[in-house]
């Protein structure tokens, strides 16, 4: 029998880093025009970091500032194209380089992409302008392409080889020594990480920010520095500061009558907890806009962002007040009109969540006695903390009943603190808060779906939204744009579009089909939409009109792809509209949910109904049109104009059999690569070869129209 080994196995090394953590690295240290030699390097050093919850993007963003790239850049594509566009982007100023990778290749948005930079979203749109115009010239071609060869370009990032290993990245441990990182032989320090904050008001995140090191310095040195430099707020000014959090939230769970667990939950004091860890951020990200400051006006900003999460901390009631401080603050020398709106939007999210919470609080099961029996209670014989809760519900703008049908208690935002509240407000929005619907809010004022409520719940809240979106746009002071006149106008329309999509399409958490067809209560609820005339004209009527007689046409069974559809809400009132792209994949000829359309409203008696649909989708069946052979149907899809020939003269010019010679069997994605109007937009459609087509469409009374396309397809008919 063979004598086993008496040697000790060899110690396994520590990996430091997840293995996508290094790809994700590796990947952006390719796409910032570092060579294959400056890899290693670049991406020990961004992952370095002492925080788990790494910000890769927001760490190679100040490595690459201090740190550019020396060599050639790497080659990410066979496509000459590709390849220079890649070379381009990298001969680019430095923030506009940035803006372009993080805005074209990454989920980030202009005003997420200004946070991650410091600078106004405003100069990000200049920036990129001029950064697209450069490129333009760069690679002779016309700037309105630039975004569809940026596709192709990440596309081709995606495909390019990803070398390093998480062998590369190891730590050792020494005796009487801490570990030390390793990356193809070399030492990198460590770098410090900052938080994330959140602000309130939609303002900015600010993410992961290390601070740059010089690579040749050991990690003891490191250290040593660290302990020695000046904090640019003094350490004993955040942590009063955290202390006044502290006591402001054992005020709170007074006022509100809750627990302190339940008080931390709530929007308001997420935020404000965000804000100011927003203060250990600036001190150990090092931004040279901050350290630049003078006194006064580092300041300033330290005492604004100090005073916004503190005053934040107040019963809901206190921020009706279009006089509020804080508002002040924000909008000074604006006009009742706007203070109103602002006041109006930040109760509206903190109320409705706070709702939620108490009507929960209140249907808690007791031992002594149930909910329906606390119902016939006098107050004066309710236990104390019971008395208490009720007391304060009303004193922070609440009223509540026993529902007997439902066996529970409903907490509603009213009554009398909260009339009294109200009237200092414009009337405008007087009017609007005695019409709020009941909603169940996030953190960032998404909304949550509730077990309890059906169908008819949905319907009802539907309805008072649109009364006050149709509202508020009638008595905007600023008819040509009302985002900027009413920021309570702009969040209704987007709560309005995801309550509307749970209601018409279903959703993970709430689905509108069982064992295969429609739920008999979503179907009731559709018909009371259709049985009433006030309705007629209106989004919901026109959308619910359109999924009903598609459904009914199919015997009311579960189509494939119907909870990912999305309609076109409001398109005269958004001036412009975000489009997140219709499929990752579409097969041609279309089937499930996209064929039935097709089939159903294509007919000529059936056009109009077309209208509520996106532009993504209008593309898709105009494509399907081609791959069907349908010269009718598809010449329905174009403008009619006075250069359009007619109907049997276009059956002349392009026979079936002509159509039938392109290839059409499968388009990658199809997505509006324009957020500019709604009445003229670009859709651009990826080819499963490779190669873009981009439909210009415009907006009619029928709903989208193709105006030409880039490919010149029909253009000479």
């Amino acid at each position: 029998m063979r004598e086993k080994s008496k040697e000790q196995p060899q110690e396994q090394p520590e990996f430091l880093y997840e293995a996508d953590e290094i790809k994700k690295a590796e990947l952006l240290s390719i796409m910032m025009g570092y060579g294959e030699s400056e890899k290693p390097e670049a991406v020990s050093h961004v992952l370095s970091q002492s925080d788990q919850k790494r910000d890769i993007i927001k760490a190679f963003i100040r490595y690459g500032e201090s740190n550019p790239p020396e060599g050639p850049s790497m080659k990410v594509s066979a496509f000459a194209e590709d390849q220079e566009l890649h070379q381009s982007i990298q001969s680019l100023p430095y923030t506009q380089k940035v803006l372009v990778l993080l805005t074209s290749f990454y989920p980030i948005t202009d005003a997420d992409a200004a946070a991650y930079i410091g600078i106004s979203e405003e100069q990000v749109k200049v920036e990129k302008q001029e950064a697209y115009h450069t490129l333009a010239e760069s690679t002779n071609t016309e700037q309105d392409q630039i975004p569809a060869m940026l596709t192709f370009l990440n596309k081709a990032y995606k495909k390019v080889p990803l070398t390093l290993q998480q062998q590369d990245f190891t730590a050792v441990d020494q005796a009487g020594s801490t570990s030390e990182t390793k990356a193809k032989g070399k030492n990198w320090p460590a770098v410090t990480t900052a938080a994330v904050i959140l602000l309130a008001g939609g303002l900015a995140f600010a993410l992961n920010d290390p601070i740059p090191e010089e690579t040749e310095r050991t990690a003891a040195a490191n250290e040593e520095r660290e302990e020695e430099e000046e904090f640019i707020i003094p350490e004993e000014e955040i942590d009063v500061a955290n202390q006044e959090l502290e006591n402001k939230k054992e005020e709170l769970v007074v006022q509100l009558g809750l627990s302190a667990e339940e008080v931390n939950q709530l929007p308001v004091v997420e935020m404000a907890k965000g804000q100011l860890m927003h203060l250990e951020y600036l001190n150990e990200q090092n931004d040279p806009y901050y350290s630049n400051l003078s006194e006064e006006e580092l300041r300033q900003e330290i005492d604004v962002i100090k005073d916004s999460a503190l005053l934040s901390i107040a019963p809901p009631l206190s921020f009706l007040n279009p006089d509020l401080p804080m508002y002040n603050q924000w909008l000074p020398e604006k006009d009742l009109y706007t203070t109103s709106d602002v006041a109006t939007a930040f109760f509206h999210d903190y109320a409705q969540s706070l709702r939620v919470v108490y009507e929960e609080k209140l249907n808690a099961q007791r031992e002594e006695m149930a909910p329906w029996s606390r119902s016939y209670f006098k107050e004066s014989e309710l236990p104390e903390d019971e008395r208490v809760l009720r007391e304060k519900i009303r004193e922070n703008g609440f009223d509540f009943e026993y529902d007997f049908d439902q066996n529970r208690f409903h907490v509603m935002i009213g009554g009398e603190n909260f009339d009294t509240a109200i009237m200092s407000l414009d009337p405008v929005f007087q009017q609007v808060l005695n019409n709020l619907p009941e909603l169940n809010l996030g953190i960032y004022g998404e909304l949550h779906h509730s077990g309890t409520q059906s169908p008819d719940d949905h319907l009802k809240a539907l309805l008072k939204i649109d009364e006050n979106i149709n509202f508020l746009h009638e008595s905007s002071p600023d008819m040509s744009d009302p985002f900027t006149s009413s920021s309570f106008l702009f969040s209704s329309l987007n709560q309005f579009e995801m309550l509307f999509a749970q209601y018409i399409s279903g959703s993970p958490e709430k689905m509108i089909f069982e064992n295969g067809f429609l739920k008999e209560d979503v179907k009731q609820s559709w018909e009371k939409v259709l049985a009433d005339e006030s309705l007629k004209g209106k989004e919901i009527y026109k959308v619910v009109d359109f999924q009903y007689r598609l459904l009914k046409n199919n015997n009311f069974e579960l189509l494939r792809g119907i909870e990912n559809t999305s309609f076109l809400l409001y398109p005269d009132i958004r001036h412009w509209y975000h489009f997140n792209g219709n499929s990752t994949f579409v097969d041609f000829p279309l089937e499930h949910y996209h064929g039935k359309v097709y089939e159903l409203y294509t007919t000529p008696e059936n056009r109009n109904m077309l209208s509520v649909l996106q532009a993504e989708q209008i593309a898709m069946l105009y494509l399907n049109s081609i791959k069907m052979q349908d010269t009718e149907v598809l010449y329905s899809f174009f403008e009619p104009t006075d250069k359009l020939p007619s109907l049997e003269e276009f059956q002349t010019l392009v026979p079936p059999d002509i159509l039938g010679k392109l290839e059409l069997d499968r388009m990658n994605n199809i997505y509006v690569n324009s957020t500019g109007s709604n009445d003229s937009l670009s859709v651009n459609v990826e080819k499963n070869d490779g190669t873009m087509l981009i439909i210009t469409m415009v907006k009619t009374d029928e709903g989208y129209k193709v105006k030409f396309t880039s490919d010149q397809m029909f253009n000479r008919y």
